[in-house]
């Protein structure tokens, strides 16, 4: 494991960076799914063998993109909390955690996945989860928010 020394975090924010300007002429719909895809179409094209580009069927970026576009939301913060919710939990990170907890033996829960948690941070506006670049403000400032259930 390479420690994080002020030379990686400088590369790792400096990569951060150049993604997040290189993304900004994109449609939001495809800066969304930059974020969600580490290789583009290109880069899969150029180290797939034609054996693998015939056995794959389907391509993330047009999957991606549809669901952010047809999600029912208004805003771009609530297209893509639709899309994590669709695709990026189900199909990638609780797969990942699950994959790993099983392989040590642990049981792990997602209190946030909660279906009651989930359905109330749906409705809370976008200024409530996004702050410039500070996310989770409604986490940050419970005092702002109020979540009773009966």
């Amino acid at each position: 494991m390479i420690p994080h020394t002020e030379t990686t975090r400088g590369k790792n924010m400096f990569r951060y960076v150049s993604r997040l300007i290189s993304g900004l002429s994109e449609p939001p719909s495809r800066r969304n799914v930059d974020w969600f895809c580490f290789f583009t179409n290109d880069a899969k094209n150029s180290l797939y063998s034609d054996a693998m580009k015939a056995r794959i069927k389907s391509d993330a970026y047009n999957y991606l993109q549809n669901i952010f576009e047809t999600a029912k939301a208004d805003n771009v913060m609530d297209r893509t909390y639709y899309t994590d919710v669709n695709a990026y939990l189900p199909e990638d990170l609780l797969v990942k955690m699950d994959i790993a907890s099983m392989a040590n033996s642990l049981e792990a829960r997602s209190p946030f996945l909660d279906q009651k948690v989930m359905e109330f941070s749906a409705t809370l506006p976008s200024s409530w989860k996004l702050r410039g670049l500070r996310p989770n403000i409604s986490l940050r400032k419970p005092s702002r928010v109020s979540c009773r259930t009966r």
